[in-house]
């Protein structure tokens, strides 16, 4: 017959090892989403995620119930950077991971793109700074400018801008 103590220390080992079992097979089969969440200023942002994983399935949408997805990619990383833009709003996003045969779907994050509008001037170079297009209006007419685009501006000349 085991003593109280061994019989304790047994107790204690059976616990840890199911601790660690359990550990092991929720860490290996899960799926992680990083980024993006909460908001961002980033048109074409890079998603990311912690899996272990065969194959993945991207959804981007605007809506959470992802009915019409705005973005679904097939990826083998845990990566994926979206070469468009991304209009100004609200987005849900979730990753769906194939192993075996068998799917695990991460998560939903939600993350919002906002809206920036900046300028700088330098030597009579409008710069629009913002990650949406502006209107500069003139007595000459409108000219519109995507982000990281400028225009020579005259001095004491009478402007209007707005965002578009």
């Amino acid at each position: 017959m085991m003593s109280r103590k061994l019989r304790r220390r047994f107790e204690i080992s059976v616990l840890l090892s199911l601790f660690i079992l359990v550990f092991v097979v929720v860490t290996f089969n899960s799926l992680n989403l990083v980024y993006p969440s909460g908001d961002i200023e980033d048109r074409s942002p890079e998603f990311e995620w912690y899996g272990n994983y065969e194959e993945y399935n991207l959804l981007v949408d605007d809506d959470n119930s992802f009915d019409n997805p705005l973005l679904d990619v097939k990826l083998i990383g845990n990566s994926f950077n979206y070469d468009g833009e991304l209009d100004i709003g609200e987005y849900y996003w979730k990753v769906i991971g194939t192993k075996d045969g068998k799917l695990v779907e991460s998560s939903v994050f939600k993350f919002g793109v906002k809206s920036v509008v900046a300028y700088s001037i330098r030597d009579n170079i409008l710069i629009n700074k913002g990650n949406t297009k502006s209107k500069l209006g003139s007595i000459t007419g409108d000219v519109v400018l995507d982000p990281n685009r400028g225009v020579e501006i005259d001095e004491g000349g009478n402007y209007t801008l707005e965002q578009l």
